[in-house]
């Protein structure tokens, strides 16, 4: 296996004991700051920098910036699906979803907690967190779905009281517990005592 690390102006991928100069190799611009890593299952590597999103599949590196849709922000979280959509999370932005072609936006005017995004996970009841500046908090997948593909209008967002969030760094455990880092220490939500919030009922 290999392992992706990524800095001011480099992107470097490491087998064993060997680091690989990858960044310079494909073209990633010297004056970008990578701020978020993630892989795909399709074998893409997106790279969330201050200003862009980019793609690294193969030696082809594509990137998308404000004037494809992308939120001013930077590129703080990423979650890849299994369906080939990107979730977005930009600081200041909101939450986008990527879909290959166009990028669609979810923020407070659409009833998101916080528009400064730092972090967003999938937990295995097929809700989404995401880490803010106002603290964790989770929406349903299928709502998040709804508004960006117009079917609604407001998305229900539910908090975790947890403190503002320190940084992008995070874990995921198996899908049923999230370790976050707040401004001050550590917190741990344990997904399987936070009760997922109620369906509600349809509409006769």
């Amino acid at each position: 296996g290999s392992a992706w690390i990524g800095g001011r102006g480099a992107l470097v991928r490491v087998r064993g004991e060997r680091p690989e100069d990858v960044g310079t190799a494909v073209g990633f611009p010297t004056s970008a700051t990578v701020h978020s890593l993630a892989q795909s299952k399709g074998g893409c590597l997106w790279v969330g920098t201050q200003d862009a999103l980019y793609c690294l599949k193969g030696d082809t590196l594509r990137h998308w910036t404000v004037a494809d849709g992308l939120p001013v922000g930077q590129v703080r979280a990423l979650l890849p699906l299994a369906d080939g959509r990107l979730w977005i999370g930009t600081y200041g932005g909101g939450i986008e979803c990527f879909d290959g072609t166009r990028i669609r936006k979810v923020a407070v005017d659409q009833g998101l907690m916080n528009n400064a995004v730092s972090r967003i996970d999938l937990d295995s009841s097929n809700r989404v967190w995401a880490n803010t500046n106002l603290g964790a908090f989770s929406m349903r997948l299928e709502d998040l779905d709804a508004v960006v593909s117009g079917k609604a209008s407001v998305l229900s967002c539910y908090p975790a009281r947890t403190g503002e969030a320190g940084g992008p760094s995070g874990v995921m455990v198996d899908g049923r517990a999230l370790l976050l880092p707040p401004v001050y220490g550590v917190t741990m939500l344990d997904l399987g005592i936070v009760e997922p919030p109620p369906v509600a009922p349809g509409i006769l």
